[in-house]
């Protein structure tokens, strides 16, 4: 277990044979990336390329835009890592945004425990896509922190409601479609 930057100097390298970080608020740096001779793993939920950074699922649905989740190697970058599993999830107006992001993180342990278990069982595992090398946009805490501030309910706001509610401060904001 690493939860900060800091635990990662007394870190079991040696030893591992796989490394899965799933919700790590922090980069993990070169020096550290560059002694693990194994498997790195990082969960995001969004269907990278698209949406990185802070909030994804929130922009993916506000946006109307495909929604999943993906497992890719960490590497230098935030978000930028060659990808080993994808998963669309399906989502609704009516869902809450929370509702969204329950089923996000139930897709994403499913992703963690085939790998896992792949991992386990001594398979080859073997990334299904590399990221184009052209950022596509990253998203900031603080932007998604500002809508999310105007909604009646706040994350237990409905899609539909949420974007009928920020609809004229979204027209003002470009993303690629996903």
């Amino acid at each position: 277990d690493i939860f900060s930057k800091e635990s990662i100097l007394d870190a079991p390298i040696k030893q591992s044979s796989l490394l899965i970080s799933d919700r790590t608020q922090f980069i993990f740096p070169d020096d550290f990336i560059s002694k693990c001779n194994f498997l790195r793993l990082n969960t995001h939920p969004s269907l990278l390329p698209y949406h990185k950074g802070s909030h994804p699922i929130f922009w993916a649905s506000i946006l109307n835009h495909k929604l999943g989740i993906s497992i890719h190697s960490i590497d230098s970058g935030i978000d930028t890592g060659s990808i080993f599993y994808q998963e669309e999830v399906a989502y609704n107006s009516d869902q809450t945004i929370k509702e969204i992001h329950s089923n996000c993180r139930r897709s994403i342990l499913n992703g963690i425990s085939k790998i896992a278990s792949d991992s386990f069982s001594n398979k080859i595992i073997e990334p299904i896509s590399v990221q184009p090398p052209i950022a596509l946009g990253h998203h900031l805490k603080k932007d998604a922190m500002k809508l999310v501030d105007l909604l009646p309910n706040k994350w237990d706001t409905p899609l539909g409601v949420a974007r009928i509610q920020l609809e004229d401060m979204l027209k003002h904001m470009h993303y690629p479609n996903s």
